[in-house]
């Protein structure tokens, strides 16, 4: 397939964005955007072709972060078939996600398994609260690094983080549905 070298202007802002992900993620601007563009041309050009698993693994990989996977040669999250272990959810196709979660359809809803709570009550979703969630997830990492700030510049962001963690959960339980 023959390629071609395109290029346009972004703001300073969204710049700056792009710089801190290539750093982050030790890629080229060129690799980064090269890659969002084609996921985004997949999704709208190859989504009618998907089943509702793949469309959502599709979205989700712009979301999570790939990780390698020893035990199953592969990167996640993928889709993943269920083992005897699974249950119910044996030889049925789940996605794995790479944060000890699975996230399994029934019925045209979904919910998210975690290994470290197997015994939870499924909380079932559609596919746009299955993406937010770990949208959500991913954005709660966005925590200082210690190298980057000082003891006090930390001290002061848990102290106001902890205060709205609280208040988060409290509003949680408040608006469970």
């Amino acid at each position: 397939m023959k390629s071609k070298v395109i290029s346009f202007r972004v703001s300073e802002d969204v710049l700056n964005v792009i710089e801190l992900i290539c750093k982050d993620d030790g890629i080229s601007r060129n690799k980064l955007l090269s890659d969002l563009v084609c996921n985004n041309f997949n999704i709208k050009i190859q989504g009618n072709k998907l089943t509702d698993l793949e469309k959502i693994l599709l979205k989700l990989k712009c979301i999570v972060l790939e990780t390698y996977n020893p035990y199953t040669d592969t990167l996640m999250p993928c889709i993943y078939t269920g083992t005897e272990e699974d249950g119910e959810y044996e030889g049925k196709l789940q996605i794995l996600v790479g944060d000890d979660t699975l996230i399994r359809e029934k019925n045209g809803k979904y919910y998210i398994f975690s290994f470290h709570n197997e015994n939870a009550e499924p909380i079932w979703m559609d596919e746009q609260e299955v993406l937010d969630f770990y949208a959500g997830q991913n954005l709660a990492y966005e925590f200082p690094l210690w190298k980057d700030h000082s003891y006090h510049f930390i001290r002061g962001f848990v102290d106001v983080a902890e205060s709205l963690l609280s208040s988060l959960q409290e509003n949680l339980e408040t608006n469970k549905k």
